[in-house]
């Protein structure tokens, strides 16, 4: 007869034979064991990121567009193991670089179920704000200044200061900035 004992990562399979020299009274039965694991990994390979996303690099932002479940279930369907189910598990992500080129990398463990064969791997999506600023001169003010009279640097200064009255606004936190240069 024999036994199996155990889970893929640690199993005995113990078989009982019975001796015999044709002398019933002396039959003795003989157990041997023999022990394993599944040893390799799952394997498959990393799918590639999401690139060119249109997003400031904002990890909410990003995570709403490219979710880790999506990226869990790309890895499930890109790895297999033959002795068990693939899982993959979200670990950490790192979001570096600015709003004009970002990358996100995102690590995850995949498994076959037995902790001895787990490993990582990273998925990096990247992308950029590729929305212009919107400009508003509606508010605009043309300015006289006239020579001599009060102190017609700090009024030009100041008028260039305030962009003459037009805002502007982008999509993405801090990543505005307004500049002028007289000439």
């Amino acid at each position: 007869s024999q036994t199996l004992s155990g889970t893929q990562c640690a199993w005995d399979l113990e078989r009982t034979y019975t001796i015999s020299d044709g002398c019933v009274a002396n039959d003795f039965t003989v157990t041997i064991t023999h022990s394993g694991s599944d040893q390799d990994a799952a394997t498959g390979t990393t799918p590639d990121g999401t690139t060119n996303i249109n997003s400031c690099a904002v990890e909410s932002d990003i995570d709403a567009i490219v979710t880790t479940a999506a990226d869990v279930t790309a890895l499930e369907t890109a790895y297999t193991d033959l002795c068990g189910t693939v899982t993959a598990t979200f670990v950490s992500q790192t979001l570096s670089g600015t709003q004009c080129a970002w990358d996100l990398e995102r690590t995850y463990t995949i498994s076959d179920g037995c902790v001895a064969n787990d490993f990582t791997v990273t998925i990096t999506h990247s992308g950029s704000d590729q929305i212009i600023p919107v400009i508003d001169n509606t508010n605009t003010a043309d300015i006289e200044i006239e020579c001599g009279v009060g102190d017609t640097q700090a009024i030009l200064t100041a008028w260039l200061n305030s962009n003459a009255g037009a805002t502007a606004t982008d999509n993405c936190p801090a990543s505005l900035s307004v500049s002028y240069s007289i000439g």
